[in-house]
């Protein structure tokens, strides 16, 4: 076998030892899918017509088929993976943080206006002299609410169920 052609299945076949853990249940699929490999790239007269062959061929299907059904093994993160987690989390705070001050930017400009619309209505209801009906009535509403809760409560329906 070439070295060009065994560094491309090296690839494949170890990948199995490196990053996936093949369960028992699978061993001998996993054994003849290297079989088979190992096979194609003995007739393979270079590295790309091996990768040409295994892709065309059902051994790319295998290899997916047996690498979603193996179990990943945990490596630990690199120094620069790590890096760049952090890079992608400061940059995913820095745009909820941004996100967040808006949206509370726009709440509190929303319950301003929602403040002095109550504050204008009320000022004209008292000019009108139409505030204190206007309280009572509220004040009756939500009273007989309050009643209607309590009656609801002593004398509504219960569920008993253990």
């Amino acid at each position: 076998m070439r070295e060009d052609v065994k560094a491309c299945v090296d690839a494949r076949l170890n990948f199995f030892g490196t990053y996936m853990q093949v369960p028992p249940a699978l061993a001998e699929e996993h054994s003849t899918f290297c079989q088979d490999t190992l096979t194609l790239a003995e007739a393979s007269p270079d590295a790309g017509s091996f990768e040409q062959q295994f892709q065309n061929g059902d051994l790319s299907q295998r290899f997916n088929s047996l690498v979603s059904r193996c179990v990943p093994i945990a490596v630990a993160p690199t120094r620069e993976q790590k890096q760049t987690s952090r890079q992608i989390a400061w940059e995913t705070q820095k745009e909820n943080l941004a996100r967040n001050v808006a949206a509370e930017f726009v709440d509190d400009l929303m319950m301003k206006a929602e403040s002095d619309a109550i504050a204008a209505n009320r000022q004209r209801m008292i000019q009108q002299g139409t505030y204190d009906d206007y309280t009572r009535a509220s004040n009756a509403v939500d009273h007989v609410q309050r009643v209607g809760g309590l009656f609801k409560r002593l004398f509504g329906k219960k569920d008993y169920h253990v």
